[in-house]
């Protein structure tokens, strides 16, 4: 079985002079939340190759637990996929705060465009508001039209302004694609910031993945302070050997800019016919 394991977790306080953001889990898993004037959803969801969307606020999904702080179910994949997606949402709650934790699975190999936490923002609401990726420069203001939102990274961390100084921010462990997506392009209504969990490629029957997202309203002084708090950070000394895993799961090993060896599996046949590990097309993240 093919596992790949981050966390994630969600966690909902408040900074200096901050009201707490609330919310709850309804019946399909997705959680429901508010900060000061700004509600939100966080959601999970798959794309299809061909960009079909199945996601637990509107796809068929069949929960087995129902509970106040926990959801287990399935939902369906996408037009054009096979098996369905198995997910448990769990809430916890601490010192006034909300933990939320994800953990899904595919049940059968099929090829997908990628999966994704999506945290949805009315447009209505969060229009005309500052936005961030972080650690890093990439910002914006969330346009009033259909216009594009241009707002894409390799990042840890998004925060969304609020009222009075305090900013909403949702930091992950992990640091992946972040990309902030203005939906009044396809006749919609909401801002979506799509956190990616798995790239396009194929699934594998019990690919397992967990991820983890803070949720804290802090002020702006102290955004920078909480990311680097909250999200790992790693450092690549370039004197030294450095081990990379490659797309098709080869590991190459790579020194001052120089790849020095590849290693992957092979196979000889009887007859000397070969096959190798390379190029090959396997789930991918």
């Amino acid at each position: 079985m093919d596992i790949r394991t981050t966390s994630l977790a969600i966690l909902l306080g408040t900074g200096l002079a901050a009201a707490p953001a609330t919310g709850s889990l309804d019946k399909r898993g997705v959680f429901r939340g508010k900060a000061g004037d700004m509600p939100f959803s966080v959601t999970l969801g798959v794309h299809s190759p061909s960009w079909a969307l199945a996601e637990l606020r509107t796809g068929t999904v069949k929960s087995t637990t129902i509970e106040t702080n926990a959801v287990q179910g399935t939902l369906d994949m996408p037009s054009g996929c096979e098996g369905v997606l198995e997910f448990s949402t769990n809430r916890r709650l601490a010192n006034g705060a909300s933990r939320l934790l994800y953990d899904v699975r595919f049940s059968h190999r099929t090829e997908i465009k990628g999966a994704y936490i999506s945290i949805y923002l009315p447009a209505d609401t969060a229009q005309n508001r500052r936005l961030r990726l972080l650690p890093g420069k990439v910002s914006g203001v969330l346009p009033t039209d259909d216009a594009p939102c241009n707002l894409r990274a390799s990042a840890s961390a998004t925060a969304l302004e609020l009222e009075d100084g305090q900013w909403l921010l949702f930091a992950s462990e992990t640091t992946d694609h972040i990309m902030v997506q203005n939906n009044r392009r396809w006749k919609g209504t909401e801002f979506e910031i799509r956190i990616r969990l798995l790239g396009g490629g194929d699934t594998a029957p019990g690919l397992s993945l967990t991820r983890d997202l803070v949720v804290k309203i802090v002020p702006e002084s102290q955004l920078s302070a909480e990311v680097a708090a909250l999200c790992e950070t790693v450092e690549i000394d370039s004197g030294k050997p450095l081990a990379m895993l490659g797309a098709d799961g080869t590991v190459s090993i790579h020194n001052a800019g120089k790849t020095l060896h590849t290693i992957g599996l092979a196979v000889h046949g009887q007859d000397w016919s070969y096959t190798g590990q390379a190029g090959t097309k396997v789930a991918n993240n």
